[in-house]
């Protein structure tokens, strides 16, 4: 193992992880007390390790881009304070780093750890200018235009163009703090189409065990279907002929080895393939049509975070073994609202690459 680093460890540093962890045990804190065990005086905390783990992670395998995962950690003596500290490590495999924690002076092992990690990414930053053009001229209308996929599609389509977001800072976008009540907002723009990027991030609550089930049946699937209903409205209202809704949809919503794992996120999504047909019955009158547009993994969003063992696991799942970008899924979006068969409406289209669920 390579010598990383050392620190010193102060009788102050003791208290001062006791104010932060609010661990006041009085092994630890209580001199009168700790002399009184076998220990004959203050120890330091146990978990005042895994803080140094994180700076051997965080700091250095790997580093920045460092998202922990894992920590094993075996006390082999108790540490007295002051005391300074040799930190070792060596990576053994991907992912995988061991780490002994030692006294400089006598060479005491007092700690051996073990962590695994990944590595997390920026934020894609997807360019496009603002636009000043002319309200009147038709505009397709990306709603959740901050996100992963809803800053490609504004890269994309450029002018033709006009998001949404909720932060009223954002001046790239039209400020709409509540979706359902999104006519208020739009004044006089002249709407070409409505692609619905907007989405509650997922959870892994189960359905019959969940804490505040009803809470996640509002988030998840009564409140999304409020804002679907309210842009299927607008475009109702104020839509020129032959524009589009599109909602994007899920394969998390078909069964397959994801095993439901996300089960509200799931039965939200999968209102999306009913909802565009009826919608499209609906709309019909008014020469106007509702697509949905069907997606696996996204490498972008919400999974900006994958590991890289997650990466590699979806991308294995396609048969180009391609996980495909924000911007791949915002230009396949664009094939079908650029498309203007009146076919299409009341469609589920899956755009997986062939992606086994």
């Amino acid at each position: 193992m390579a010598l990383l680093f050392s620190v010193d460890v102060t009788a102050k540093d003791l208290m001062d992880f006791a104010r932060l962890s609010g661990d006041w045990n009085p092994l630890h804190t209580n001199e009168k007390y700790a002399k009184g065990t076998t220990y004959g005086g203050n120890i330091l905390h146990g978990a005042y390790s895994s803080s140094i783990i994180s700076r051997v992670a965080g700091m250095h395998i790997p580093g920045k881009y460092c998202l922990l995962h894992k920590i094993n950690l075996r006390f082999l003596q108790p540490i007295s304070v002051p005391v300074t500290f040799n930190v070792y490590a060596e990576e053994k495999a991907s992912g995988w780093v061991n780490v002994e924690i030692t006294d400089k002076n006598s060479g005491t092992l007092y700690v051996q750890a073990s962590y695994s990690y990944s590595l997390h990414r920026e934020k894609t930053k997807h360019v496009h200018k603002i636009n000043n053009s002319n309200p009147l001229e038709e505009k397709i209308l990306v709603i959740g235009a901050n996100g992963g996929l809803g800053s490609a599609l504004m890269s994309e389509l450029g002018e033709r163009s006009i998001g949404t977001s909720r932060r009223k800072d954002d001046k790239n976008y039209l400020f709409v703090d509540n979706i359902e009540n999104i006519d208020k907002y739009i004044h006089d723009i002249k709407i070409k189409s409505i692609i619905n990027c907007v989405w509650p991030m997922p959870d892994n609550e189960p359905l019959i065990s969940s804490n505040s089930p009803e809470i996640r049946v509002e988030k998840h699937i009564s409140e999304p279907l409020r804002q679907m209903l309210a842009l299927a409205r607008l475009l109702d209202k104020r839509g020129e002929k032959d524009s589009s809704l599109i909602l994007v949809g899920s394969t998390f919503s078909d069964p397959g080895s994801h095993n439901y794992k996300m089960p509200f996120y799931t039965l939200g999504k999968s209102l999306i393939s009913t909802l565009v047909k009826i919608l499209a019955i609906e709309l019909g009158d008014s020469e106007k049509r509702s697509i949905g547009v069907v997606f696996d993994v996204i490498d972008d969003g919400m999974n900006s975070n994958l590991t890289e063992f997650s990466r590699i696991k979806h991308a294995d799942r396609s048969p180009s073994g391609n996980l495909p970008s924000a911007i791949d899924a915002a230009k396949q979006i664009i094939w079908v609202l650029d498309n203007q068969s009146y076919m299409l409406s009341g469609a589920v289209i899956n755009l997986s690459g062939g992606s086994v669920p």
